[in-house]
């Protein structure tokens, strides 16, 4: 697996060089770069994921909630290598600080890279082509935690506007835990979505999927399959407030790791709920080309039939997004 990870970094090196050269001498159309900063306060009551029952609290667990600031920068740049073929590179910065839980503090750096062909000659029917790379390397409290590699070929199609679009992926992703050599991991999923355009409203959009993961972590410890179905809806409301929300159930199955009271395999079943309210606050203003405002409230509810997992979490944010 380490083989695939460092032919796909060459590859998108090589092809990342390519696309400069190019780009240089293309005949470039509209914008090529997108810059973001992000600021978000939340609140979140169970940060770490403690069990719903006291009495399966481990000794010695401290507090549970916290309040946060998290702030974010996202630079993209793309490459037009011709009419049909693009390259996007991109860097995003992460940090996540907790007022009470400051050794949950998080910083993430991630390098990504997505090509994306536009299959010619097909009419009104619409056929994409992405080959999606990125790495990130992950903090916790200054410490390094672990880095990821993901590789993503994906298909999308679109036969008639009147029904959406429909994209089909593969995803292969390399774990490597800088604290716990037990939780390197290799995972594969495969995964199928909609969107469908309600009303023919290129704003009002309906998003149904489903995937089926696999987890193989070193020496076996927590393998897992995993099924996943979610659904989606964003629509604008009234005053240019535009609502988006969605449900997402996800069942894992461990193949190896028991339970800690009784018999049997671990069994997970992951529900989560968010909904999202967004307005543009500021658009084509001086160096702005908009600022955005978001309220977001989210509510997990992981089950278990070993009650050492089974948690509720509540996250309430307010987020403000500059983009350039």
């Amino acid at each position: 697996m380490k083989k695939i990870v460092i032919v796909a970094f060459v590859l998108s090196f090589i092809i990342n060089s390519y696309g400069l050269v190019v780009a240089q001498s293309a005949d470039i159309e509209g914008k090529n770069w997108d810059i973001r900063f992000s600021s978000k306060s939340f609140y979140d009551d169970n940060v770490i994921q403690a069990p719903k029952s006291s009495a399966n609290k481990p000794t010695g667990l401290g507090g549970e909630s916290s309040y946060a600031f998290d702030f974010s920068g996202l630079g993209k740049y793309k490459f037009r290598i011709s009419k049909p073929l693009t390259i996007t590179t991109s860097y995003r910065l992460n940090h996540t600080g907790y007022t009470d839980l400051s050794k949950y503090n998080q910083l993430t750096h991630t390098f990504g890279t997505d090509a994306a062909y536009f299959i010619p000659n097909t009419g009104k029917k619409i056929w994409r082509l992405n080959l999606r790379y990125y790495y990130m390397y992950n903090f916790i409290a200054n410490d390094a935690y672990n880095s990821v590699n993901s590789l993503s070929p994906s298909i999308m199609f679109m036969l008639d506007p009147k029904f959406g679009f429909t994209r089909i992926n593969y995803t292969f992703t390399n774990q490597n835990n800088r604290q716990n050599l037990l939780r390197d991991t290799d995972s594969h999923s495969i995964g199928i979505n909609h969107y469908y355009y309600i009303f023919g409203n290129l704003k009002r959009r309906l998003r149904v999927g489903y995937a089926y993961g696999n987890d193989e972590a070193k020496r076996g410890l927590n393998d897992l399959d995993s099924h996943t179905l979610k659904v989606r809806l964003k629509t604008p409301l009234i005053w240019g407030i535009n609502l988006n929300t969605g449900y997402r159930y996800e069942s894992k199955d461990f193949d190896t790791r028991a339970v800690r009271i009784g018999t049997g395999k671990r069994d997970d079943d992951r529900h989560r709920f968010n909904v999202e309210f967004s307005k543009v606050l500021i658009k084509d203003y001086g160096f702005f080309e908009n600022l955005t405002g978001s309220l977001k409230y989210e509510r997990i509810n992981n089950d278990s039939n070993d009650k050492l997992f089974e948690h509720n979490k509540n996250v309430v944010s307010l987020f403000l997004e500059v983009k350039f």
